[in-house]
């Protein structure tokens, strides 16, 4: 037995519930959407025949990232949801310093979650989430589910990728030739079972000759404007951040861009939360080697198409003092370089 617990006496086994759920309400939308922690550690918990600081442990059904979360109470904390291998440790994902609540279901205290801002962990709280009860918790998950289906399924078609400001920092060749519009993803009906399904209803729903294609109950994009070396760009969400980088990595923890983010759409994400891998950070999960994206974010609509333009119209501007400069480094200096006599040519 873990250091810490203790065999959970059949008194208290009589008045607590067997499970308790974890929600997170506006799981669809902005606000709290924000904050709200990553799918997989959201949903039921069920009661451990052992106990800690008097209290009971509740334990995730499945794993997350890996995981498995587990909630616990701490005398002079409150209680944690954190990783089992946490267990009793004052480092975890979510806290409610609530230290009179017998049981998580029963705290009156704020939930605090981890937030990211410019790539800095910090804790906030987040009024939307909640831990509840068996019965109202699973009509809880079942609602907010749904309610984010829908957000997700009526989704924009079209996002765009674009500087915040007209007169953002120029950006290298790196970051431009990321900047521009990503279309929701389709794949054949054959291969449907191979991927999240989309909700049905609207295009693409079960019966279509293809589907949107889904990952981690996000839309997948693509855009119809590939790299310099052919390769397709994608974005997608996976483990508690959306990815920006090439299609054959859709679904993985890699990318050239990422935002740790639960939006449910990429829209929803501010331009403070990307950033983007240098050279030491390309080909590894986000880390130390990630740096500020420069005021990129996605749009939608028509805003997003404005801010297309925008930075089109900008590049269009500088666009001939690169060419000057690219005159002077080859040694034609200011100056269109004149032909040479026929004479000379020999």
């Amino acid at each position: 037995m873990t250091a810490g617990l203790v065999a959970l006496s059949a008194a208290v086994l009589s008045t607590v519930a067997p499970s308790v759920f974890l929600v997170c309400s506006g799981s669809g939308g902005g606000g709290s959407e924000q904050h709200c922690p990553p799918d997989d550690w959201l949903g039921e918990y069920t009661l451990q025949l052992e106990a800690r600081g008097d209290r009971p442990t509740y334990r995730h059904s499945t794993a997350a990232s890996g995981r498995t979360p587990e909630m616990w109470y701490t005398p002079d904390r409150g209680w944690y949801v954190g990783a089992v291998d946490r267990l009793g440790e004052r480092k975890a994902a979510m806290l409610s310093r609530d230290i009179a609540a017998m049981t998580p279901d029963a705290v009156t205290q704020p939930w605090l979650a981890g937030s990211w801002t410019g790539g800095n962990r910090t804790a906030a709280a987040v009024p939307g989430l909640r831990c509840l009860g068996a019965a109202e918790g699973r009509v809880a998950m079942e609602t907010e589910a749904a309610a984010a289906r829908a957000i997700v399924a009526a989704g924009a078609g079209t996002v765009y990728f674009a500087p915040v400001e007209s007169d953002s920092p120029r950006f290298d060749d790196v970051r431009a030739g990321w900047v521009g519009a990503y279309r929701r993803a389709r794949i054949p009906q054959a291969l449907m079972r191979q991927e999240d399904p989309r909700p049905s209803g609207g295009p693409g729903s079960a019966g279509s000759e293809d589907t949107f294609r889904s990952v981690n109950q996000r839309n997948v994009y693509e855009s119809s404007r590939p790299s310099a070396g052919g390769k397709t760009r994608a974005l997608w969400y996976a483990g508690d951040a959306w990815f920006l980088g090439y299609r054959e990595n859709i679904g993985q923890l890699r990318g050239v861009f990422h935002a740790r983010s639960a939006a449910r759409l990429p829209e929803q994400i501010g331009a403070a939360a990307w950033q983007m891998a240098s050279r030491k950070g390309r080909g590894k999960a986000p880390g130390a080697d990630w740096v500020a994206a420069q005021d990129l974010q996605f749009f939608s609509g028509e805003g997003g198409k404005q801010a297309l333009s925008r930075y089109k119209a900008q590049m269009e501007l500088r666009r001939p003092h690169s060419a000057e400069r690219g005159r002077r480094a080859s040694g034609g200096g200011g100056r269109r370089a004149r032909a040479r006599p026929a004479a000379d040519a020999g």
